[in-house]
Order: structure tokens, then C-alpha cells, then sequence
């Protein structure tokens, strides 16, 4: 996995400078609103109350966006990411707060974090960093449950396999994906996407219950078939504010495995 780590690394250094201003076009823009605003609704309900002695972990933060977020909070956060790029960016935005003393950056790996056992009061990882362990990911998921301390609970983003599997449906490489589970992220990196029956079966096997598996966004082609018919640049606030609406109504009705990503909740034994 060590070369794979390397080219995450690369990647994100890459991405760095730009990551927070992606040139996106006005639906693309309201997509990813719409995840970030379904990853904070479906994750803040499980934050510890705030304080020194229950520390948040964002593994895999990038530029600091979540862990920010957290700060805000007052909880008191350890941001982790192998990019050396992205965490002098998430440095830059730190510093530039009055939160600068409750966030702290560390170089590293999920595969092999440098915290002590049952440190955190919550773990976070979102944005695909177990995904990004297409080998390793039961490894990976132990180090996480491993910092984190029994009863707290772990929000884990990942690629979902059934929208992957729909995307390769008419490629020669679907076969392939079926079989190991492996596909290519949008930078061309390789990326293990799970299925709810595989989710199920490595929550046991880190001795975690599975408190929660949702997905964002939820049938977005037939949202953006709407978008299509619509007129102007981008729908009016209120109408984000019904598509978060009806996508959190989905997802607490049981279609959380219809999602582009899976949300996975997981409470430490």
C-alpha cells in the first residue's frame, strides 16, 4: 500500500493551493453543497459535548474544513492528513482564526496513526481516506476504532459500490470491480468501494455497532434531471433547502444505500 499512500500524498500536494476554490459549475456547485450539508447533518448528532477532555480526531482533513467546524464548536481537534500541501493550507486557515489553539496538524496515515489507544471522544473520516486504503481498509479501520475510546462514536465517508458498479456497467473493467472491489477515483487513484453487506460484516469484526448508514446525496440523477429543466444559473436558496430536506427524510427512511457516498456511523464497543 505504501505506493498508493505516496501517490495520495502527491495527488493532494498537487491539489493544494486550488482545493478550496475548485472551479465548479453552478450544479456541480449545489451538489457538493448538498453532501457537505448532509455530512454535517448526519454527523453532529453524535459529537461529544465540547471540552479539553473530549477530543475530536478528523483524520484525513485535507485543508481543515471539518476539523474548523469542530473547533467552532469548542471542541478541541487533531487534524490528520498525508499531504504535506493540504495541512500547510489547513495551517494557513487556523492561524487565521481565533480557534488556532484547539486545532493541532499531524503528518500521517490512517494505516498507522501516531495516537495512543482510546483518545478520542469522536472520530471523524470523511472524504474517502478509507476508500483511499483499497487494500488495507481492514487495517485501517482498526487503527481508527483503535484511538478511538469505547462507547464514542466513528463517522467514516466512503465510495458507495453500487453507484461505481452503475458507472462501469458498460466497461470491461465492471468484472474487476466485481471481483476485488477496486475502481479509479476522479484523479485516477485506485479506491475500494463498499457495500452495505460489507459494512455490516467490518463493523463486526472491529467489535463496533453500526449506528447509522446513509448516503449523500440520494438519487441525484433525478435531481439533476430537474436542475436540467430549470431555468438560470442555480435554483434560490430555498430550494437547497428542501433538496436537504427531503435528502435527510430519504436517508432516515431507510435509502441511505441509494447514496453516491455512504455515510457510516459506527458506535466503539
Amino acid at each position: 500500500m505504501q505506493a498508493a499512500v505516496v501517490d495520495v500524498g502527491a495527488r493532494y500536494d498537487a491539489l493544494a493551493a486550488t482545493y478550496d476554490r475548485p472551479n465548479y459549475d453552478p450544479r456541480s456547485a449545489l451538489y457538493w453543497e448538498i453532501v457537505e450539508r448532509l455530512t454535517w447533518e448526519l454527523s453532529a448528532p453524535f459529537l461529544p459535548a465540547p471540552g479539553v477532555d473530549a477530543p475530536v480526531l478528523d483524520a484525513g482533513g485535507g485543508t481543515g474544513k471539518w476539523a474548523l467546524r469542530f473547533a467552532e464548536l469548542g471542541h478541541h481537534v487533531s487534524l490528520l492528513d498525508v499531504s504535506a500541501g493540504m495541512l500547510e493550507a489547513a495551517r494557513e486557515k487556523v492561524n487565521a482564526t481565533p480557534r488556532r489553539d484547539q486545532v493541532s496538524l499531524h503528518r500521517g496515515t490512517i494505516e498507522s496513526l501516531p495516537f495512543s489507544d482510546a483518545t478520542f471522544a469522536f472520530t471523524f473520516c470523511d472524504g474517502d481516506p478509507l476508500s483511499y486504503c483499497h487494500t488495507t481498509y481492514r487495517g485501517a479501520l482498526r487503527e481508527l476504532v483503535r484511538v478511538t475510546r469505547p462507547g464514542a462514536f466513528l463517522v467514516i465517508g466512503v465510495d458507495n459500490a453500487a453507484i461505481t458498479a452503475s458507472d462501469l456497467v458498460v466497461a470491461a473493467a465492471l468484472r474487476e470491480f466485481q471481483g476485488t472491489g477496486t475502481a479509479r477515483c476522479p484523479y485516477g487513484m485506485p479506491v475500494h468501494a463498499f457495500t452495505p453487506v460489507e459494512v455490516s460484516e467490518l463493523a463486526r469484526s472491529v467489535s463496533c455497532s453500526l449506528a447509522g448508514l446513509y448516503g449523500k446525496p440520494l438519487f441525484w440523477s433525478r435531481v439533476s434531471a430537474v436542475l436540467a429543466r430549470m431555468a438560470g444559473e442555480r435554483p434560490p436558496r430555498a430550494w437547497a433547502d428542501s433538496i436537504v430536506a427531503e435528502q435527510l427524510w430519504l436517508n432516515h427512511a431507510g435509502y441511505g444505500s441509494a447514496g453516491d457516498h455512504l455515510h457510516i456511523v459506527l458506535r466503539k464497543g
